[in-house]
């Protein structure tokens, strides 16, 4: 038995690490890091849960039975069973899976006009990791009998699931209402994956509009900061692209640094070297594209506390992310020179209001303002559940209980979903009107973030609306720290 096996086993006789040791005469004896979970602890830098595993290791890997969880109602043969795909360690993705939560209560309640049967929603976790989230999927459709997906809602994560389905022949639907990647477009997943969020090709285009057409300060050098993932790679390299089309002469385009925060760098030094190269440059604007928001941005706003006096700072639509506010507002004395981008949502629009009380009284810990995908959440649960409506219609028999859709069938709801379609429904007042639609041809809807119709590549089509924000002064104590309309650009 090696030193640190034999140091192990010698903490946990003494109850110093473990709670309830293995024996010495167990033959795995020396193989004791852990009895229960709560024998582990985060390593520095991790924020992720540790998990004593059947082996007695401390591993980050969530065990298979802790993957999925159930709410109400329970799934059973008599419901049709969604599952949620979020990263059940951040804020804003359980903001996202509350609309969700919403959304399915309401369909659930009405009484006339709904062909579904209940709507059982199984809530999993991705970890914003790639095999996880294919590990969920598969116990949410082997365990639960999950016929569709809502989520993931990390652009790499969604890749990673449409590619698997794809590989297995698995027509099985997948809907985000985040996943924003431009790549995502161009995958050949035999239109499994769809977005209620717009892609960042027009993401891109306000984010250079904004940026250019920025007057706090003269533009003369734009440097890019990114996080080395799928989300911040391709929306990185487009805003050069774009914004290298537009550029002046002599150009302003500088830098473009790419950053990981990892559990393997504690004191994250790919950070601290990116924005050393970034200082070296001297930029008067600097393009930040920070996922996931929580982590990243915390750390960055905590290390450029230095470049705030000199900098005008622009964050992609993750920027807008819980207690980001509070946080500035504990570094500095008066607001930093922060704006950002995100999508529009029609906050006067019979529509949103009504979506926006409703997910208040009924979640009053959550901020809206500081969720710019909340409403898409919304949206992509009742598409998905019209979608569904379809796939009952198709197939019911004349007389007999309700069947449960197929998961092809709900991805033939959706690919009828269209632009031109007939419409638009409004996805709660005319829920029973738009599924008979569906069911005799195509059609379009308009939800609580606006018109809802798709392309070939699930994409939502027509113009998009994006806010430019920012970040509201600190010396009103009411509301306090928070965002602040700007203005409004349309993008084609």
């Amino acid at each position: 038995m090696d030193l640190l096996r034999r140091s192990l086993f010698v903490l946990c006789a003494f109850g110093a690490g473990c709670s309830s040791p293995l024996k010495p005469t167990d033959p795995n004896y020396s193989y004791i890091e852990c009895v229960t979970t709560n024998d582990c602890s985060r390593s520095p830098g991790n924020d992720r849960p540790l998990y004593c595993t059947s082996d007695h290791l401390c591993a980050d890997a969530v065990p298979t039975q802790n993957l999925c969880v159930t709410g109400t109602p329970a799934p059973d043969p008599e419901t049709l069973v969604v599952a949620s795909l979020v990263d059940r360690q951040r804020p804003s993705d359980i903001a996202l899976e509350k609309s969700f939560i919403l959304a399915f209560a309401e369909i659930n309640r009405r009484p006339f006009d709904n062909p579904l049967p209940r709507i059982a929603l199984v809530r999993c976790d991705t970890g914003s990791v790639d095999d996880q989230t294919v590990r969920a999927a598969q116990v949410a459709m082997g365990t639960f009998g999950a016929r569709a997906f809502l989520g993931p809602t990390r652009s790499g994560n969604a890749r990673r699931l449409a590619e698997y389905l794809t590989l297995n022949n698995m027509d099985v639907p997948v809907l985000t209402p985040s996943a924003t990647a431009a790549e995502l477009s161009l995958l050949p997943d035999g239109r499994r994956l769809w977005r209620t969020a717009p892609s960042d090709a027009k993401q891109v285009k306000a984010m250079v509009e904004a940026v250019r057409n920025d007057r706090r300060a003269p533009l003369r050098r734009v440097d890019v900061l990114y996080v080395d993932n799928l989300y911040g790679r391709g929306l990185a390299n487009d805003f050069v692209i774009q914004y290298r089309m537009q550029d002046s002469t002599p150009p302003t385009l500088g830098r473009s640094e790419p950053f990981r925060l990892s559990p393997a760098d504690p004191d994250n030094l790919d950070l601290q070297l990116a924005l050393e190269n970034i200082r070296r440059d001297r930029p008067t604007h600097l393009v930040v594209i920070a996922d996931p928001p929580e982590p990243v941005l915390q750390e960055f706003v905590t290390r450029a506390t230095d470049l705030a006096s000199t900098l005008q700072f622009f964050l992609s639509d993750t920027g807008r992310a819980p207690n980001i506010p509070r946080i500035i507002s504990t570094l500095y004395a008066t607001p930093p020179r922060y704006r950002g981008v995100s999508p529009s949502i029609p906050t006067t629009a019979s529509n949103y209001l009504r979506f926006r009380e409703a997910y208040e009284d009924t979640f009053p810990e959550e901020d809206l303002d500081t969720q710019p995908y909340a409403a898409a959440a919304y949206d992509a649960a009742y598409v998905l559940a019209i979608a569904a409506g379809y796939g009952i219609l198709a197939n019911q028999p004349p007389s007999g209980p309700r069947t449960i859709p197929a998961s092809a069938d709900i991805l033939s709801g959706l690919q009828r979903i269209l632009e031109g379609g007939a419409g638009p429904y409004n996805i709660v007042d005319d829920y029973g009107l738009a599924i008979r639609q569906v069911q005799r041809g195509t059609v379009a809807l308009q939800g609580v973030t606006g018109r809802l119709a798709f392309d070939s590549n699930g994409d939502l089509v027509g113009p998009v609306t994006y806010e430019i924000w920012g970040i509201s002064t600190f010396l009103n104590p009411t509301p306090g720290p928070g965002y602040e309309y700007i203005y409004a650009l349309t993008v084609p």
